[in-house]
């Protein structure tokens, strides 16, 4: 599945390339600093800056913005260049190893509740989701799900301080990171009372790994006090985005910063996202997986913009795990809600590989 998957995806670029006219975002994409090839495309966006991070560091003369990408998927770009010695290539390969991976777990993890079918499809939802281009590309959603569903599988099985470095990675990687914890604690939460322990046994010492989660987080501040002089250089770097706290229903309604022309195609895949979600209760996901999403989602919608926001959700499990088990329960809707999702990705990726706004 993750070939035919990253075939299609492949497949659609190079197509849409003969046909369609480019879009007004040549310049911001970073794509015009490159050759056009489809090594190109795959490392435009973000991944400029992360190829940048990756060979340069953050010291300056690097811009103060860069520190608005954190440093784990860089580094691990840095690592496989010593291999490949291409900054491009090491970060299609990293992206890709990441996606194999997490796929590997995210099934290992699913075995754990439902049977083959359900964690089959799951997958399959999870690979052809409509912007799984970016689990290919120089971005950090396929590191970002990978550390994400470590986490929780070693919760489950009973491995917290694996729980904590997984953690800590995953704030490294990306601040939302930090919402991992929440599962986490919901997930002791339900251990907890499957054993039937008394109340005085809710606090154990196995919490004290998830004190490694920020871990992460507090080293990368540390070290931009050492480079850069500020502890809170990632943070003041993202005023470029020009983000503000506001209520979720808000961003989804009106949101800011954003082509007006790309506001129906994001509200579209958001609202299935939150759907999907609310579905998730009524299907008896677990308690742990739900607050996941339910968390991450509050927290994406709450900065009054829906930009980058159907990537974002695209590493959240539960929504693909809820698509599983409605294709199971009703099979007739398989088919029709592979078809709806491949061609939201066939379209996706057409604006992601033709300079239109998809981030």
């Amino acid at each position: 599945m993750v070939v035919v998957s990253r075939l299609v995806i492949v497949a659609v670029i190079i197509f849409s390339r003969q046909v369609v006219t480019r879009g007004p975002f040549m310049e911001v994409s970073g794509e015009e600093q490159h050759g056009g090839t489809l090594l190109d495309i795959l490392t435009q966006w973000d991944g400029t800056w992360y190829r940048y991070i990756a060979e340069r560091g953050y010291a300056s003369p690097m811009p103060a913005v860069a520190t608005a990408f954190f440093p784990v998927y860089p580094l691990a770009v840095r690592g496989v260049t010593f291999i490949v010695r291409d900054l491009q290539l090491a970060s299609v390969l990293v992206s890709n190893g990441c996606l194999i991976a997490a796929a590997l777990l995210l099934k290992k993890l699913l075995r754990l509740d439902y049977d083959e079918a359900v964690c089959r499809r799951a997958i399959v939802f999870l690979l052809f989701n409509p912007v799984s281009f970016f689990f290919s590309t120089a971005h950090t959603e396929s590191m970002f799900l990978l550390l994400s569903v470590g986490a929780l599988l070693a919760a489950r099985q009973g491995r917290w301080l694996g729980t904590g470095f997984c953690g800590a990675l995953l704030t490294a990687t990306r601040p939302p990171g930090l919402l991992i914890v929440a599962p986490l604690l919901t997930e002791h939460l339900i251990q907890w009372r499957e054993r039937g322990a008394a109340v005085r046994r809710i606090l154990q010492p196995r919490l004290l790994w998830l004190g490694l989660v920020p871990v992460g987080l507090a080293l990368y501040f540390f070290y931009c006090y050492m480079a850069r002089g500020d502890w809170l250089a990632p943070i003041h770097a993202q005023d470029v985005w020009q983000k503000k706290l506001t209520w979720p229903w808000r961003s989804f309604l009106w949101s800011e910063n954003f082509s007006l022309a790309e506001v129906p195609l994001y509200q579209a895949i958001v609202g299935a996202a939150i759907a999907l979600i609310a579905a998730g209760f009524f299907l008896r996901i677990r308690a742990s997986y739900s607050v996941y999403a339910v968390v991450a989602i509050l927290f994406y919608l709450a900065w009054g913009t829906l930009d980058a926001l159907p990537r974002f959700l695209s590493v959240l499990f539960p929504i693909h795990l809820a698509l599983a088990l409605i294709s199971t329960r009703w099979r007739w809707s398989y088919e029709p809600l592979l078809a709806l999702s491949v061609a939201l990705l066939a379209y996706c990726t057409v604006l992601f590989a033709n300079a239109y706004q998809m981030t």
